[in-house]
């Protein structure tokens, strides 16, 4: 677990050098989240924290299965971007900062209230204050990937459950190796990084196991008690379906 944080500092410090930033803005996630991929707090998603409307803007895919702040390399491109547009439009760490982690509006406001007090001040400071620490690591990223380990996408969604039907996996290796995903699916249409023999099982199979998960949801459907018991309700006139009855002159059955 340290080699893969280093290696996720390595991949920050890489992204910011292009970037005339001040040193703190690429070290965030040291002191805001402590390098946790899936521990987000109130301000925002991911290792950066980042707010719904910044990631939308910047491209991110967030949806019912897949939230790409999760991921540490697309969110810290993500965040190099915005911290730099913020920096040319205040020119000052405090501020920047606090745009980013906070709102552009709270600077605004703490502007007209110079006794509001930002959430979180000490954290903001301890990152201020990073500037004049030295950092001595290894500043190599490696971007080589595991050979036997590639991405594959699927025409429909493919539940965990109807997978483990055909052939027992890691899925707890899946999830690990795609932190975007926020349920045990393979979303459709997206890549998914696999082991190969896992990825040519799934690609092979994939016709079969999603006939198979959509006759479990079928199932699930017919064999559900509040959609197939007929039941009765006795109207009354100050409830909706009495109103309609009344209106209508029918009888109403549920």
């Amino acid at each position: 677990m340290i080699c893969d944080h280093l290696d996720m500092v390595n991949y920050m410090d890489s992204v910011f050098e292009p970037f005339d930033l001040p040193l703190s803005f690429s070290k965030i996630p040291l002191i805001t989240s402590y390098s946790n991929f899936k521990s987000p707090s109130h301000l925002g998603v991911g290792v950066w924290n980042l707010n719904y409307i910044t990631a939308l803007n910047n491209g991110l895919i967030m949806n019912y299965f897949i939230d790409e702040r999760l991921d540490y390399k697309k969110s810290t491109i993500v965040a190099a971007n915005e911290l730099n547009r913020l920096w040319k439009i205040y020119g000052q760490k405090k501020a920047t900062l606090l745009a980013f982690l906070i709102s552009p509006n709270f600077v605004l406001n703490q502007k007209k209230r110079p006794d509001l007090i930002a959430p979180n001040m000490q954290g903001i400071n301890m990152l201020l204050k990073l500037d004049s620490v030295s950092f001595h690591y290894d500043k190599t990223y490696d971007k080589r990937k595991e050979k036997n380990q590639s991405y594959f996408s699927f025409l429909k969604p493919l539940s965990f459950d109807a997978i483990y039907d055909f052939k027992k996996l890691d899925f707890d290796l899946i999830l690990e190796n795609n932190q975007v995903l926020l349920r045990n699916v393979l979303p459709a249409d997206y890549p998914i990084l696999l082991s190969k023999d896992v990825g040519d099982f799934l690609k092979k199979n994939e016709s079969k196991i999603s006939t198979f998960q959509d006759s479990l949801n079928e199932n699930l459907f017919f064999k559900s008690d509040p959609l197939m018991k007929n039941k009765k309700h006795k109207v009354v006139k100050g409830d909706v379906l009495g109103k309609i009855a009344i209106k209508y002159n029918v009888s109403v059955r549920i």
